[in-house]
């Protein structure tokens, strides 16, 4: 995207999410450059969809929410697994004793 051109450029919804979230990190100037969208343009989409600004909050959070998960459920697995290891060990010495 050029932003050079004289033709008006029409975003989609999640094209204008990308550069809003790209916008939070890197700042608005230099997203409204990357992405040859003019700065006023830009702050206008801010303005006009707050939610979708919240909403990319909420989605940086959810992925790493997601990422924890995983992490967790990767971790109960291993402990289900130790678990069981001792209690096929505990009862293969109950079993011993007798």
């Amino acid at each position: 995207m050029d932003g050079r051109s004289n033709k008006r450029q029409s975003y989609t919804l999640e094209q204008k999410k990308e550069i809003l979230q790209c916008s939070r990190s890197m700042g608005m100037r230099e997203a409204a450059k990357k992405y040859g969208v003019k700065y006023m343009t830009l702050s206008g989409w801010r303005k006009k969809f707050p939610d979708l600004d919240v909403g990319i909050i909420a989605d940086m959070y959810m992925s790493k929410l997601e990422k924890v998960e995983a992490s967790l459920e990767k971790e109960i697995d291993e402990l289900q697994l130790k678990l069981d290891h001792i209690r096929q060990r505990k009862q293969v010495m109950i079993d011993s004793s007798h």
